[in-house]
């Protein structure tokens, strides 16, 4: 089997059900926590469509002015972007389309630099989006699954894959000034990629996504002092062991926001949760979409919060949206 396959099969199972992991027997975060109170969520069904363009398992930004950015996660044809009309009018214009011309390359991440500028990330091109213009150009290229932006650095978390079928992640730096110099500044990961964010005092959080069999556990979670930066795996602080880390939202206070899923290993999935990070305890879980098995995406910005889901099967899903503020009372 040729690596991008290979490397194919395992995105598609991490984007269907989270992680596979032999070694996490058990499931803390259920014990430790309780079920988030009952809550009115906005929903969005998708596919959206924004003047005829109809975008498949989106992923979500939101701009500095509250809009929300939606990127298309389904397809390596085209992937299409559309961007909000009003900030809360759930009503979209359409942008452009990315066309990578490889087809491992889907969507994998969006995040805003500015209202008119977002970076876009197709799993092994990463674009620089002007959605003024509706232009856009290849920043750089380099395997990526998820991403942070701290003022011009973006950090991207990738892999590689093994002869012996396991997999190494990795936290890598990008300069958007100088985008083909990357510098990895985590390594050692054993297993796949998995979110990545930062919290107000310089440290980096990422997670081991896909566990290697008998290493580690898929979901845990380290924190990294990026002052003493490249640091391995090792080197980090335990901070959580939840889901598969699929995607981590600092939200101030010592906590955040948790996604993804361990369907094939522990049975930690259908949540996203609230993470206080100093005690690893798991504050509240939450399940919008609980008439089915969700693996949620999360994304926040302008005091706006968004949990998605995507059925692949259906080729459908829903966007929850509430204020972030609701989310953390």
């Amino acid at each position: 089997m040729k690596k991008f396959t290979v490397l194919l099969l395992v995105w598609v199972l991490m984007a269907l059900a989270g992680c596979y992991d032999s070694s996490n027997d058990s499931d803390t975060s259920e014990n430790d926590s309780s079920q988030g109170a009952e809550a009115t969520w906005e929903s969005l069904a998708t596919p959206i469509v924004a003047d005829g363009h109809a975008l498949d398992a989106p992923l979500v930004d939101f701009l500095p002015d509250g809009r929300m950015v939606v990127v298309e996660g389904g397809s390596a044809t085209e992937i299409e972007i559309a961007v909000e009309e009003a900030a809360g009018s759930l009503s979209f214009s359409y942008v452009t389309s990315l066309v990578p011309g490889d087809e491992f390359s889907y969507g994998s991440f969006v995040k805003a630099l500015d209202n008119a500028t977002v970076v876009v990330g197709a799993s092994t091109i990463i674009y620089l989006v002007d959605l003024s213009a509706g232009t856009s150009e290849i920043l750089t290229e380099i395997d990526n699954f998820d991403a942070a932006l701290n003022g011009n650095d973006l950090y991207v978390t990738r892999m590689t894959y093994n002869a012996d079928w396991s997999y190494n992640g990795y936290v890598t730096r990008i300069d958007l000034a100088d985008p083909d110099a990357p510098v990895d500044v985590i390594t050692g990961i054993p297993g796949a990629s998995a979110g990545v964010c930062l919290d107000d005092g310089g440290n980096l959080y990422t997670g081991n996504g896909y566990s290697n069999a008998g290493v580690d556990e898929t979901g845990l979670i380290k924190r990294f002092d990026l002052s003493s930066a490249p640091l391995d795996w090792s080197a980090g602080t335990s901070c959580g062991d939840i889901l598969s880390a699929g995607t981590l939202i600092w939200v101030g206070g010592g906590m955040m926001l948790v996604g993804g899923g361990d369907t094939f290993g522990s049975g930690d999935d259908d949540y996203f949760a609230l993470l206080y990070t100093d005690s690893a305890a798991t504050v509240l879980q939450f399940d919008p979409d609980a008439a089915a098995n969700s693996n949620y995406k999360l994304s926040a910005g302008a005091g706006r919060f968004a949990a998605s889901v995507w059925d692949y099967a259906t080729s459908s899903g829903t966007i929850y949206l509430m204020s972030l503020a609701d989310i953390l009372e």
